[in-house]
């Protein structure tokens, strides 16, 4: 049992034209058939993606780039003992964290903006 193609609808299809009576399963019936020359709507959203991801990726940059700030206005706080000495290693730990945010955000909005979405 052999499958059986209708080449000529899929060449016509594929050069923007529909040959008379492609599409047709019977006596006058019209099945509706894809158009292979249309965009694909999964490239669209695949675009719409990327440029979320890079618009969601420079809003975590600028985050984290604020998050460092704050940091490091809390570092120099003229503060002594035990408590400060845990609060400023907690900070280094924050300012590192921040830091590498920040840099794996511009990474992602580079290859979001190279894979199709805007930088």
């Amino acid at each position: 049992m052999g499958i059986a193609i209708n080449t000529t609808s899929l060449l016509a299809a594929s050069a923007g034209t529909t040959p008379p009576g492609a599409g047709q399963t019977g006596a006058g019936s019209q099945t509706p058939q894809p158009a292979l020359h249309q965009p694909c709507r999964c490239a669209q959203a695949a675009r719409d993606g990327y440029g979320t991801l890079a618009g969601l990726a420079r809003t975590a940059r600028s985050d984290a780039d604020a998050l460092a700030g704050a940091v490091r206005l809390c570092a120099g706080l003229d503060w002594t003992g035990a408590a400060a000495n845990l609060c400023r290693e907690r900070l280094d730990e924050i300012g590192r964290a921040a830091a590498a945010l920040a840099d794996q955000a511009e990474g992602t909005a580079r290859i979001a903006a190279m894979a199709g979405g805007a930088a």
